[in-house]
């Protein structure tokens, strides 16, 4: 066992170096994940390496070396092309990569057990120091919070004579508002009349505060803008996992629904209060997500097997544009058969949908174009990118037409909620179009009276409880960040 150590050593490193800086934004759940996640992958390229060696002690440096490479791949590539390489490719990093592991594993083979004794003996000291280092930064270091909470909104006892209607939200991820959209040359007439018609309240031009997915959902939820605290504060993966944590425990929203007995339905990225991910993408909005995106296997799934042409192919290694696209179609299904009339208990179903969000997989019809041709479209905003995201819009409308209509048949006393997070950002970049997005709502009973200029996706909720829970929320005015 004892000359396992720097086989363990690194697996507890890679463990340490990842909680250095999340130590409260972990569960121990993700931690245990975690050691499962690469002590298997340690174990199968310790077999592969017996298989090639058959010298205990050779395994065991050759396995430690793969099992570093497999771990922290991605991150010296990020480090090689950010601070040394700026035009490496990829593909060329793990030709590289591939011929040190070549060069030695020749090494081992010619080596004998004297000298492959005090490498290993080296091994291990060097792990040990560094696994030494990782825990006393741990308990030493300092954590800037990325954002400030203010304190909760008050919410009032449900007027008892308001009815508790069924809501239905509709999140359509990175579609552009309206006003963006006549600026690229597209009039969403037709979603707008057929909205119109159906007596919802529509926003002129209505704004995010964020321009990301996950500053921009928590303060829906939380009815209320993030303090970040610092001056045009950027999206790190702390806050992001920080913001993630809001929708799970300090979500004012959803914490009033369920103390008035609704029934949450959740189909999106995020935990929304008690309510898992139905399906789960992993881009990093958790902590273990974050550490398995460090490693080659989901460095592969994520993003190396993008290049492949074949979108049969991409779906059989579960891609995350593979992914993505299944996660779309489940998700237009989860609103469909989660419409129904008045139960027991009212229902809150909300769906988050990564249309028309790029890169564009769907044409107008919803066929699926090349999955590599459109991450390249998105990556390179080639002149056919805009075209191909406004074309997909077209089909967006459909689902959301489908989606209202079912939902007004069988459910006519229902509140729905349509909106967007923010706009294209591939389309608009760091302009102030890419804060303008879709904002929809139908109220029972009629038409909000509440000023356009307050139209803010931060405002939703508070509009929805003024209207249907009775409350007297006031309005915030809101500045785009970031």
């Amino acid at each position: 066992m004892r000359k396992l150590v720097p086989l363990v050593l690194i697996n507890l490193f890679f463990v340490f170096n990842g909680l250095n800086g999340f130590i409260d934004a972990v569960s121990v759940h993700e931690v245990i994940r975690l050691f499962f996640d690469i002590a298997l992958i340690s174990l199968v390229l310790f077999l592969l390496s017996w298989v090639l060696l058959r010298k205990l002690n050779k395994t065991i440096i050759y396995a430690t070396i793969l099992t570093f490479f497999a771990l922290f791949s991605r991150l010296l590539f990020v480090t090689l092309k950010d601070n040394v390489f700026s035009n490496i490719k990829p593909s060329l990093f793990l030709l590289s990569l591939l011929i040190i592991l070549i060069i030695v594993f020749i090494r081992l083979r010619s080596s004998n057990e004297l000298g492959i004794e005090k490498f290993r003996q080296f091994l291990s000291l060097t792990f040990f120091a560094l696994l030494a280092f990782e825990i006393l930064m741990n308990f030493t270091s300092t954590k800037k919070e990325p954002f400030t909470l203010k304190q909760d909104v008050v919410l009032n006892t449900w007027n008892k004579n308001l009815p508790k209607p069924n809501i239905y939200v509709l999140l359509f991820d990175e579609y552009q508002g309206n006003y963006g959209l006549d600026k690229l040359g597209y009039k969403n007439e037709e979603l707008i009349h057929f909205l119109d018609s159906l007596g919802f309240t529509i926003a002129e031009q209505p704004r995010s505060a964020y321009r990301t997915t996950i500053y921009a959902v928590p303060s829906l939820f939380r009815m209320d803008t993030l303090s970040l605290n610092a001056e045009n504060a950027e999206l790190t993966t702390r806050s992001a996992i920080k913001a993630n944590l809001l929708l799970q425990h300090q979500n004012t929203f959803i914490n009033y629904l369920e103390k008035n007995n609704y029934d949450i339905q959740n189909y999106s990225l995020f935990s929304i209060g008690k309510s898992k991910p139905f399906v789960k993408i992993p881009i990093g909005t958790t902590w273990l997500e974050l550490q398995q995106l460090k490693m080659l296997p989901w460095w592969a799934k994520n993003d190396l097997f993008h290049a492949i042409p074949s979108n049969k192919f991409q779906k059989l290694a579960g891609t995350l544009n593979a992914n993505t696209v299944l996660y779309n179609e489940k998700g237009i299904a989860f609103a469909h058969k989660n419409i129904e009339a008045k139960r027991d208990k009212p229902k809150f179903v909300f769906s988050h949908i990564l249309l028309p969000h790029p890169p564009v997989m769907l044409d107008s019809t919803g066929k699926e174009r090349s999955m590599k041709d459109a991450m390249y479209e998105n990556n390179l905003s080639t002149p056919s990118f805009i075209p191909a995201y406004l074309a997909q819009i077209k089909y967006v409308n459909i689902q959301i037409k489908n989606i209202i209509t079912e939902a007004l048949a069988k459910d006519p006393g229902c509140a729905i909620v349509l909106v967007s997070d923010h706009g294209c950002r591939s389309c608009f970049k760091e302009t102030p179009e890419v804060f303008n997005i879709q904002w929809a709502i139908k109220i029972p009973g009629g038409k909000t009276t509440v000023p356009q200029h307050q139209f803010h996706l931060v405002n939703t909720f508070r509009i929805l409880l003024n209207e249907i829970a009775g409350q007297n929320l006031p309005m915030i005015q809101t500045v785009s960040k970031y």
